[in-house]
């Protein structure tokens, strides 16, 4: 996700056609050795992928130009925020997957690394962040009807230690963490599962990371068992 007011200015549309035609070359040579309907179905998604990148409604997704300075103040003026605006855009365009990854930019973005400084870094910028940008793309999609045909996802690719280290921070931790769902045919305020007093290990209802993703795969439309 680039959340800039235009798309970044090297990439042509005669770049994205030496790109496709770089991968045709590539996956010519793997039908040659090897074809069935699992390759069938994913040259479909590319196809489709391709269509999605050359539409104007995707690309003009990007341009936050198009947006109100209100608009724009409100889900938080920094990099996150402007990269859910561009999140809320996409889904208006019809992008059936987009994604907001966290930045190491202080203070205009998240920092990830809280492996020191745990709660400075939490109280002075990632909280602050989340806390301004979320709800405002929340609130955009229930207003344009969107909220329950879209799944918002929050959660990270590694969850943080109960102990706090010696440098006031907390380390990885894989044993444990939380995912918040919001949309989607969610049930608002419902809490599933439940961890231990320190929040070291779950208790109850523990959920698998492939559970989420094959959640994700279902309300995409893809069985979660396909090949």
């Amino acid at each position: 996700m680039l959340p800039l007011d235009e798309g970044p200015a090297d990439l042509t549309v005669d770049r994205i056609h030496q790109r496709r035609a770089l991968r045709e070359q590539v996956d010519d040579r793997f039908r040659q050795a090897d074809w069935d309907d699992a390759v069938g179905r994913m040259d479909q998604v590319k196809r489709q992928a391709y269509d999605m990148i050359r539409s104007g409604r995707t690309r003009d997704a990007f341009d936050l130009a198009r947006e109100s300075p209100q608009t724009r103040e409100r889900d938080g003026g920094n990099l996150h925020g402007s990269s859910m605006l561009v999140n809320r855009r996409l889904v208006e365009a019809g992008v059936p997957f987009v994604s907001a990854h966290a930045e190491v930019v202080i203070p205009h973005g998240f920092m990830d690394d809280v492996h020191e400084n745990n709660c400075g870094l939490l109280k002075g910028c990632n909280l602050p962040v989340l806390d301004k940008c979320y709800p405002a793309l929340i609130e955009a999609l229930a207003q344009l009807g969107l909220l329950e045909t879209t799944l918002v996802v929050v959660m990270g690719e590694m969850r943080r230690s109960p102990k706090v280290n010696t440098k006031a921070g907390r380390d990885d931790w894989p044993q444990c963490g939380f995912c918040l769902l919001t949309g989607g045919g969610v049930q608002p305020g419902t809490v599933f599962g439940a961890t231990d007093e320190h929040a070291a290990y779950p208790v109850r209802e523990a959920v698998s990371p492939s559970e989420i993703v094959a959640t994700i795969y279902h309300l995409l439309g893809v069985e979660p068992t396909s090949p």
